[in-house]
């Protein structure tokens, strides 16, 4: 059984059996361009350190980024880690779902 390891600022983390994880990321209500921000360079930087951590792990962007002005720059990084983590030599590590 999937157990949530902790769940803080539209982030949830959920830990697998097999010691895969899962990162549930809510849409920013707005980005504030700091260092903990989801829309920084640091937190997709953080991100590719997850998936790289694990091949069993995964990451779900949740919400409607699309509706957003001023959000072009965190919709390119989540489509370049969408391409990247979803090749078809690959199994599917990064979803997008509203």
């Amino acid at each position: 059984m999937a157990t949530t390891e902790e769940k803080k600022n539209g982030i949830e983390l959920i830990k697998g059996e097999d010691g895969s994880q899962i990162l549930f990321i809510s849409d920013p209500a707005n980005c504030s361009m700091n260092e903990t921000s989801i829309c920084s360079d640091d937190f997709f930087v953080a991100l590719e350190s997850f998936l790289h951590e694990n091949p069993n792990n995964k990451i779900t962007f949740l919400g409607d980024y699309f509706d957003k002005e001023g959000q072009k720059n965190v919709i390119i990084k989540i489509l370049k880690l969408y391409d990247k983590y979803n090749s078809k030599e690959e199994k599917k590590r990064v979803y997008i779902t509203e």
